[in-house]
């Protein structure tokens, strides 16, 4: 619910691409189809361009469902004529311009498909069969033990993991790390760990990195800077795991690291009759627009919010106490027993908290509710 602010953002780039190259010593070019993105693209692009080059190429969506080229492989496999020389053929251009270590294993798995059925239903035909092996010797083989063991060491997150952390931390506070992006439900943060042993003091965080687009079906983002985003363990770890977030380009707008980032501007909190009783709700002020309902549903934020209900009644409860009216004569009482004058504003900041009535959502867990509210029952007054 909240944009990451990236200050100094060029100097944050260079850094983290200087944190990688120096890790890994590679400045090699990631072939993806027949463009060319050099290693420190792919760990800069921003956010909008990951997801362009992700729902460009189709890359292993929803359900391992294929993209375009990948569906005409298989239909070559699956073609009642299956013709060995155009698979042969075509086969190891699909095969190498889309290869991830996942898709080489879906494509394996594949192939024993249809070797099976050859084998079940031409068991005459054993030269058929022989080519079709030798094919899937050769897609193996396109790719050395060696090769695959690169890939997965240009991309690996894990080993890189506490490093990229360490970069998010000392970041934490241009970037405004303090409630998770996601949800502003929960703290993250950094806090110093003081060893009374040693009398060390060392910085610790509170918070996660979640990929945007999953590390595990998009692997070559498995680095990007502005595909993490630092959020709290019940967002990261509980509930979108490896959801897919991220469906097409208008989606990105779902991510706090990207530009076009406007969940807080679409998604809004209410209160409306129920019956007798009030409750509050979130309002999707963009209806036509299923993206947001995924947002709110990935994160399971109508369920969470839902316990805070004593919240919203404290801000509706103050709301109603200290009318303008009351306000008025407070900041006069203020006058007459002090001699000085506090404004109104101030004295709406004691009652209701500061951060409700600015525009800094992020220091705080739940202003975002509570501003919402408290503009919501402002506008109502105003009918």
């Amino acid at each position: 619910m909240i944009k990451i602010n990236y200050e100094n953002i060029e100097d944050m780039k260079k850094e983290y691409v200087n944190l990688i190259f120096k890790e890994d010593k590679l400045k090699k070019k990631v072939e993806i189809e027949n463009i060319n993105y050099t290693y420190k693209e792919i760990l800069t692009f921003d956010f909008k361009e990951l997801v362009k080059i992700y729902i460009d190429f189709k890359v292993i969506r929803e359900s391992y469902s294929m993209s375009r080229k990948y569906n005409e492989f298989y239909n070559i496999l699956q073609d009642n004529t299956f013709n060995i020389e155009k698979l042969s053929s075509e086969s190891e251009k699909i095969y190498k311009s889309l290869f991830t270590v996942v898709q080489h294993v879906i494509i394996k798995h594949k192939l024993d498909d249809k070797i099976k059925n050859l084998e079940d239903q031409f068991k005459e035909n054993k030269s058929k069969i022989d080519k079709l092996k030798k094919i899937k010797n050769k897609l193996n083989n396109l790719f050395s033990n060696e090769e695959k063991s690169k890939f997965i060491q240009i991309f690996n997150y894990k080993a890189k993991r506490e490093k990229i952390s360490n970069f998010f931390m000392k970041y934490s506070k241009s970037l405004n790390i303090k409630t998770c992006f996601y949800c502003n439900i929960d703290y993250v943060y950094i806090f110093k760990d003081i060893n009374v042993d040693e009398d060390d003091v060392g910085e610790k965080n509170l918070f996660t990195l979640d990929h945007v687009i999953d590390k595990a079906f998009f692997p070559i983002f498995a680095l990007s800077l502005f595909n993490f985003v630092p959020s709290c363990y019940a967002c990261n770890s509980k509930f979108k795991r490896d959801n897919k977030l991220i469906t097409n380009e208008i989606s990105s707008r779902l991510s706090p690291s990207s530009k076009d980032f406007d969940v807080n501007e679409k998604i809004k909190f209410k209160i409306r009759q129920n019956g007798e009783k009030q409750e509050f709700y979130m309002d999707i002020e963009d209806r036509e627009n299923e993206i947001y309902e995924k947002y709110i549903e990935t994160f399971k934020l109508n369920g969470r919010y839902n316990y805070f209900e004593d919240e919203v009644n404290d801000i509706k409860n103050k709301f109603k106490t200290y009318s303008d009216s009351v306000i008025e004569q407070l900041v006069q009482d203020n006058k007459n027993i002090r001699g000085n004058i506090i404004s109104k504003n101030l004295l709406k900041n004691d009652i209701f908290g500061e951060n409700v009535l600015s525009n800094d959502i992020y220091k705080v867990p739940l202003t975002k509710l509570k501003r919402d509210i408290y503009k919501w029952l402002e506008g109502e007054k105003e009918l």
